[in-house]
């Protein structure tokens, strides 16, 4: 009868400590979901760095090959946007060289 005892309290003492993960878990994606919508940049940022770490720890010949790949994708971005520059300055092909404001909409000018 005492083992009966003692193997009821602890399956009811990994339950409570079930439901206790359970709560956590919910707690963090509630958190994870407010954090997005309030800084959704930062958020994303943390949780591709802690995938990276993942990948380091896991895989660490195909890390290696993804850093390569990602840090050509930001030069050649990188360079893509210094070639076409910044229409303000340029003029952009709407305005064709027509007098605009500082937020890029043409002015009203006077004939």
């Amino acid at each position: 009868m005492r083992a009966v005892a003692t193997i009821l309290v602890l399956a009811i003492a990994l339950a409570i400590l079930r439901a206790a993960v359970v709560a956590l878990a919910v707690a963090l994606a509630l958190t994870l979901l407010v954090s997005l919508v309030i800084r959704p940049r930062q958020t994303l940022l943390s949780l591709g760095t802690l995938l990276a770490l993942g990948l380091v720890n896991t895989r660490p010949i195909a890390s290696v090959i993804v850093i390569v790949v990602v840090t050509m994708a930001v030069f050649v971005a990188a360079r893509v946007r210094k070639c076409r520059g910044n229409p303000s300055q340029n003029g952009s092909w709407r305005t064709k060289g027509r007098a605009t404001r500082d937020n890029g909409q043409p002015t009203l000018q006077r004939r």
